[in-house]
């Protein structure tokens, strides 16, 4: 099948091939090679690490909700194994330790030997990621009859990249949360650390705003072919999405486009355009009309709200605003919006828009928030603080990185998995390019003609999948291999990808099988 349905149970980059020794030509050597993302040194020894059917486990300096979150891993690693774990005794020696060790928060160690895994960390973050890593260089599945071994050695490792992220759009097409909750869980399982959840698009607004309920009771359905279809988000679900992210290092990034992309809003209230007319939540995709109607007092009181709740839900540093495609022509013919922008000072309509944005940042900031903004509010001043989101063209991005602006690189051109990775796509709009692994795996870091010193700002990298042609049967075979490829470049940091990427790619497919998510085959 094609979505995700997961069987998983309750300085200078040193290239790991360069440090491997000689392949043993064995299952147990084979996944070594094949860890995604590729740590930054491995180096095998000789011996294996064999796997009890009762793991005893060191919980050494782990206390607390990191014994609990890490005991959940355990059993998602271990069951699949016909394995289980128990705590070891005083006195007793463990089967795999957990231990202090200093560095970075995200970096960790891992040494099997033929007696012990040891797995060290400075942070829960850390240790999470060691884990993660040991179960690679296990079997994905196993019957408690047989023998599970991994070959002995050590890893070192940490990330190049703050920002390791994925957008889902839920908009086009609702998501429910046990989709939502698996994507999150491949996330964790290759290190990504950063979930943007487009919530909200001209084709539906997805979470509720207390004051506001015609948001999810209009603004979040619409009407296909006789039917009604949507869904939306309440504020117990999207608390339960946060945790489940948090519980796998994972910061929610919510995003809410403003002024443009509000149709589903307007939809619900009108009053809050510049027409003031009724309209039906759009059924076609691409960018709507939709625009808020700047000046208006209730408009200022919306996105207020908007603010507090989202302030509320999400306890994570940043909220995205979007601020793109805006559509500016109806502020021209409404004198609300013409008396707001004679008391900003600004004269044309993009002067109005940067005035709206900049206003929303600095409310953003006053609560305690980052906010991000795609790479058009670089077409206006923007407060200091602001994160901007490379999409669209290099000019806009490459003024970001001259400003000091930190800058997550997400180019559509090679950054978009909605677009079709082969000929024959039957999702594929006329005007998409193809998308495959050779164009994730040169996504750019930095547009041509950034000098070196700025190259500093770059905060991270994402993947976008837009869901206009995504129902949530595909999520699958939309994000992966691709999305593997492109947690592994942002792992370590490499333009153009770790050398080696193919083979370690193709040879992933089969642990992505094992972990219940329907991929395309292999292109030929």
């Amino acid at each position: 099948m094609g979505g995700i349905c997961l069987v998983l149970a309750s300085g200078s980059p040193l290239w790991a091939g360069e440090l491997l020794t000689a392949p043993d030509d064995t299952p147990e050597a084979d996944r070594w090679n094949t860890v995604v993302p590729q740590p930054v040194e491995a180096v095998r020894a000789p011996g294996v690490w064999s796997l009890p059917s009762v793991v005893k486990v060191g919980w050494g300096p782990v206390t607390g909700t990191e014994r609990e979150d890490l005991a959940d891993r355990l059993d998602r690693t271990l069951g699949p194994l016909g394995r289980r774990w128990t705590v070891a005794a005083p006195g007793q020696g463990a089967d795999l330790r957990f231990e202090a060790r200093s560095g970075p928060d995200e970096g960790y160690t891992l040494a099997l030997s033929p007696g012990s895994a040891v797995l060290g960390s400075a942070a829960p973050a850390g240790r999470f990621y060691a884990l993660v890593t040991l179960a690679q260089l296990l079997p994905p599945r196993a019957r408690a009859a047989e023998p599970v071994t991994a070959a002995c050695g050590t890893v070192t490792d940490a990330p190049a990249l703050t920002w390791r992220g994925l957008m889902l759009d839920v908009s086009r097409h609702f998501i429910p949360v046990s989709d939502v909750e698996a994507v999150l869980e491949l996330m964790a399982l290759h290190k990504l650390n950063r979930f943007h959840w487009h919530l909200t698009d001209d084709q539906g607004w997805r979470f509720e705003v207390p004051g506001w309920p015609k948001l999810t009771e209009v603004g979040a359905w619409r009407t296909e072919g006789g039917q009604t279809v949507g869904g939306f988000y309440t504020a117990v679900e999207v608390r339960a999405v946060v945790e489940f992210a948090a519980r796998r290092h994972i910061v929610v990034v919510p995003e809410v486009d403003m002024p443009g992309h509000e149709s589903a809003a307007l939809a619900a209230y009108p009053e809050l355009s510049a027409s003031g007319q009724g309209r039906d939540v759009p059924l076609d995709w691409g960018v709507a009309d939709g625009v808020l109607s700047i000046g208006r007092p209730s408009v200022q009181k919306f996105t207020a709200d908007v603010l507090a709740t989202l302030t509320d839900l999400f306890p994570g540093p940043w909220i995205h605003w979007g601020g793109d495609e805006v559509y500016r022509t109806p502020w021209m013919k409404n004198p609300e919006s013409l008396a707001w922008m004679k008391s900003v000072k600004a004269s044309t309509a993009d002067q109005a828009l940067g005035a709206f944005w900049a206003d929303l940042a600095r409310r953003t900031l006053a609560a305690g928030r980052i906010p991000i903004g795609w790479d058009e509010v670089m077409g206006f001043p923007v407060p200091e603080g602001t994160v901007v989101q490379w999409w669209e063209t290099g000019p806009r991005a490459l003024a970001a990185f001259q400003a000091g602006r930190p800058v997550i690189a997400s180019w559509k051109v090679s950054s978009y998995l909605d677009y079709p990775d082969r000929a024959g796509d039957a999702d594929r709009a006329y005007w998409m390019p193809f998308q495959t692994l050779d164009t994730v795996a040169d996504q750019p870091f930095w547009p041509p003609g950034t000098p070196d010193e700025a190259k500093t700002h770059l905060l991270g990298t994402e993947v976008e999948l837009w869901a206009e042609r995504v129902l949530p049967e595909k999520l699958g075979r939309k994000l992966f291999p691709r999305a593997a490829l492109a947690a592994e470049g942002a792992w370590r940091g490499v333009p153009g990808g770790v050398p080696g990427w193919r083979g370690r790619i193709e040879a992933h497919r089969d642990r992505l099988e094992a972990w219940g998510v329907g991929m395309p085959p292999p292109a030929q």
